[in-house]
């Protein structure tokens, strides 16, 4: 159980504004019992804000609440109500069910089925939208462990969404690696492909890559709806066909790419280097159904690289140093990061922070200059309360066609945590 105040007050030459102000509950319940490989459970994660600044803000939020049980060392299962997948064609939240069996020894079947979740604000079911899918986990020893899926969703009676896909994971002492490929045979379009990896030496230099390349959003019949006068799809049919329905989803969604290789070392025993370097592209949309399209942009490249410190000042101390150079189609921009972390005692952490960022704009416009301090003081006295305090300013200098302005900011949020 946490409860938080925070808030966020900017000024600059129009006046001041407080952007934030608000009381943030959560609670987070989670209890089990096991008995002679049975398994029955409940999980609930929640919370409710009550916004002072805008009132349409204050609200509930449920993100999680589900029951499950399972037999035989969760071999056989079944978790019923709101959750979360990252796989087997779903990706996100949702409200519904899924079961699973192993059958046969090295294989288990997964059924799921359910209702998107847009948004944890909205506490029941919106069933617009549905899906189920099937799916199969493959122990592929030497191989890699598998899984295959199939997925079907549809909203207002189209085909929003129907994709098959292949998951491997592979790992040893040495090195680990994930790939992904989620290919909707409804659209007959490739959804995702993504593949990562790391690979660590006896020199205890560790390597890591990934690419991923995907529609952004994922290419549903939905996005049809951006800019639309509709609200559901069920509407835009009224005065669209199937067809120019799912042109209009293809037009608002777009192609992106990321690239990303870095490396980690130990330097000492108590200083490490971290450097890692990220390329992204995004593909433009077109102009259709009313909707002006958008540019692609890139390539994009990053490069940050971040030393780590251990009993620089004090035993059990903690110091971060990372620098962050980005050069984008639209500008330049530095940034110098000083992270530190302070242990006083069983109880006091503490955790002062410095982030300094310059933008240079390409078109000779769009300087920017940001500081931005911050504190965090961390009690805990024993394993049930924790007592929390972020506080911080912000200083930012904007040029444009030189005319400069600046703006002027704090922010804090101060609470604590109950765990039982």
């Amino acid at each position: 159980f946490s409860q938080f105040y925070e808030r966020d007050t900017s000024w600059d030459s129009d006046g001041a504004d407080v952007n934030r102000s608000a009381i943030a509950t959560d609670l987070d319940l989670e209890g089990y019992a096991r008995k002679d490989g049975r398994e029955l459970g409940a999980e609930f994660s929640g919370g409710y804000d009550r916004d002072f600044v805008d009132s349409d803000d204050t609200g509930s939020r449920i993100s999680r609440l589900f029951v499950e049980g399972s037999l035989g060392d969760r071999r056989t299962g079944l978790r019923l109500g709101r959750q979360s997948e990252t796989g087997r064609g779903v990706f996100g939240r949702f409200d519904g069910g899924l079961g699973w069996f192993g059958l046969p020894e090295r294989v288990r079947w997964n059924l799921v089925a359910g209702y998107p979740v847009d948004t944890t604000s909205v506490p029941h079911p919106e069933t617009e939208r549905r899906f189920w899918g099937l799916s199969a986990d493959l122990e592929g020893g030497a191989w890699g462990d598998w899984t295959v899926y199939f997925l079907d969703q549809r909203a207002d009676g189209l085909v929003d969404r129907r994709a098959v896909g292949a998951e491997v994971r592979k790992s040893d002492e040495w090195s680990s690696l994930y790939g992904l490929l989620d290919y909707d045979v409804s659209y007959r379009s490739l959804n995702l492909f993504l593949l990562s990896g790391t690979w660590r030496t006896q020199a205890r230099t560790t390597f890591h890559a990934s690419v991923d390349h995907r529609w952004s959003p994922f290419l549903t019949t939905s996005n049809a709806l951006v800019g639309q006068d509709e609200d559901d799809l069920g509407d835009l049919r009224d005065r669209l066909s199937e067809d120019e329905i799912r042109d209009l989803a293809r037009d608002r969604t777009a192609r992106s790419t990321s690239v990303t290789v870095g490396v980690s070392k130990p330097l000492t025993d108590r200083v490490q280097v971290n450097l890692d370097l990220l390329a992204t592209k995004m593909g433009g949309t077109e102009d259709s159904g009313g909707v002006v399209g958008t540019d692609p942009t890139g390539p994009d490249y990053y490069a940050t690289i971040q030393f780590i410190v251990t009993d620089l000042l004090m035993e059990g101390d903690l110091s971060l140093l990372g620098v962050r150079v980005a050069d984008t189609e639209s500008s330049r921009r530095y940034a110098l990061d000083l992270n530190n972390r302070y242990p006083f005692g069983r109880a006091w952490r503490l955790n002062p922070r410095l982030f300094l960022e310059h933008r240079d704009g390409k078109d000779g416009r769009g300087d920017q200059d940001r500081v931005r301090p911050q504190f965090r003081i961390h009690y805990r006295p024993d394993r049930r309360w924790t007592l929390e305090l972020d506080a911080g300013a912000e200083w930012f200098r904007e040029e444009w066609d030189g005319d400069a302005e600046i703006t002027r900011g704090y922010f804090f949020s101060l609470g604590y945590r109950l765990d039982w």
